[in-house]
Formats: structure tokens, sequence, C-alpha cells
């Protein structure tokens, strides 16, 4: 029978009440075998703060134009948090930059995926469609982002910029 330092704490606890592990916190092995006190609280604290520090790092390397670097600490914000849309929505700014677009409209659709009432995002994305020439869905995304902020002239400029070319193409 296997018996590890998690299951002396449990009998300790049931003999004496000196040994209680706080609530949220519990025993882990390293490989070792050495028993530690994890604090799910405290490790959740410092995903949101590196989470935080990786999306601004990124916000600052995307404003001046350092598009990789921007790339590398968005992923890095994302992989703490798989659900950060505005961290997608960045490193999609950050391939647009770049003239990767199918990249750039993979991101903006996570980001919409995860915020799908931010007219911004179906604007970024609109924008990736346009440069790629897919005029038909740089308009769906142009008339959403317009369903949901009506009042955005650069959206229903862009509208008229990628109906216009549609029809100069003959589409």
């Amino acid at each position: 029978m296997s018996y590890d330092l998690v299951d002396e704490l449990r009998l300790n606890n049931i003999r004496s009440s000196k040994n209680i592990i706080p609530p949220g916190r519990m025993i882990i092995r390293d490989n070792t075998g050495v028993g530690n006190l994890y604090d799910k609280e405290q490790e959740d604290k410092v995903k949101w703060h590196n989470m935080c520090m990786y999306k601004e790092k990124g916000d600052a390397y995307l404003k001046n134009g350092d598009y990789n670097r921007a790339i590398v600490d968005y992923t890095r914000a994302i992989k703490l948090n798989p659900h950060y849309a505005e961290a997608y929505f960045n490193r999609g700014r950050a391939y647009f930059g770049k003239d990767d677009y199918d990249r750039a409209i993979t991101d903006y659709s996570e980001a919409i995926r995860l915020d799908p009432n931010d007219a911004l995002k179906y604007f970024g994305r609109g924008l990736a469609y346009f440069e790629k020439g897919d005029y038909d869905w740089a308009i769906a995304d142009y008339e959403v982002a317009l369903r949901i902020d009506p009042n955005d002239t650069n959206t229903r400029e862009n509208l008229e910029l990628a109906k216009s070319e549609m029809n100069r193409r003959g589409c």
C-alpha cells in the first residue's frame, strides 16, 4: 500500500487541528517526493500579473512596429489565459502589420468568438479580408460592426470602399 505525505497530513488533521491545511491550498509533491504547500489563489494572482505584463509589453512592441516581439508576448499572454480576447485581437493586429492576413484573420476570428459584441474586432477582420481582396467577407464584417456601432464613420467609409472595389472588379 502506498503511503505519502498527503495521507500523513490527512491523518494528522484528524488527530490534531494544528496541521489543518487552509482552504484553497494543498500539499503537492515534486519529483523527489518532497511535499510543498500549494496555494492556488497565489498561483492565479501570479498568472494574472504575468498575463497582463505580457499583454502590456506586446502593446508597447506593437505601438513601436516591432511586430515579431509583439506576437511573442501576446502568445505568452494567450498561453496563460486562452480566453483573453484582447490578446488575440492585438496579436491579429501584429500579424496584420506584417501583412500576414491569414493569421490576422485567424486571431481576429478567435477574438470575435470570445467577445462577439465588439465592433472593432469585426472592423479589424474586415480590414484583413479587404487587404486579401476578399471583399464580400470584408463587407460582411463591416456590416456586423455597423450593427454594433452604427455611428462609426471609419467602418462606414471602409464598407463603401469595399463595395466600390467589388463593383470595380465586377465581383
